[in-house]
């Protein structure tokens, strides 16, 4: 039943075609690089992460357009004045100094970037934290899997246990007392099988 839904969402992902696997045996993945290189990988692959980085800069470069616009301002041109039937014309030159126009918006512009700092540094901690938890848990999967490998050669063991039997060597209570058990231990091999390849398939979604 689960193998069934698990092939219905692929079909959806798919575009309503279904997927034929002809191959039972998990493909070769190579080891993780370390933990540094991974996050690095994953960050520059994250859409998230890289959006929050724009949106920080263009902070900054509105704070730094406010800033501008307080420093004193240069104004130069020629001007004509009629006055009491006289003409008056000639060069203006002036200096504006803008003390409280842009105070508050340069106190606006601090917070935005205040803001868009405080939101990328949560994301960065949240990923190297899901990264950190990933990459610890498909390690302690690895060891794990390695280990049970080596406790439990599982190569033609049912064929052991039927030709022991047809000798009479077991009587069939013990026959099947150890094939059950050897079933359950290849169950077991095959879980963690699974849960180790997920746990590598989730580093490597930033590959897609």
């Amino acid at each position: 039943l689960a193998l069934q839904e698990c092939l219905l969402q692929l079909k959806g992902i798919n575009g309503g075609v279904p997927l034929v696997f002809r191959d039972t045996v998990y493909p070769g993945f190579p080891d993780p690089a370390s933990l540094d290189s991974l996050e690095q990988a994953i960050e520059a692959a994250d859409p998230e992460l890289q959006q929050l980085e724009v949106e920080r800069q263009l902070a900054e470069q509105h704070l730094s357009l406010a800033s501008l616009q307080q420093l004193p301002q240069l104004e130069a041109g020629y001007r004509h004045q009629s006055l009491l039937g006289q003409r008056y014309h000639g060069l203006h030159a002036g200096l504006s100094l803008p003390l409280w126009e842009n105070k508050g918006k340069r106190a606006a512009r601090r917070a935005e970037l205040a803001a868009a700092d405080a939101r990328l540094n949560a994301h960065r901690q949240e990923h190297h934290a899901s990264i950190q938890q990933m990459y610890d848990r498909q390690k302690l999967l690895r060891d794990q899997l390695s280990t049970f490998r080596e406790a439990f050669d599982q190569d033609g063991v049912d064929l052991l246990l039927e030709k022991a039997y047809l000798l009479g060597e077991w009587s069939s209570r013990e026959y099947f007392q150890e094939l059950a058990f050897y079933q359950e231990r290849r169950r077991q091999l095959l879980e963690l099988e699974w849960e180790y390849m997920s746990a590598l398939a989730r580093l490597s979604e930033y590959r897609l």
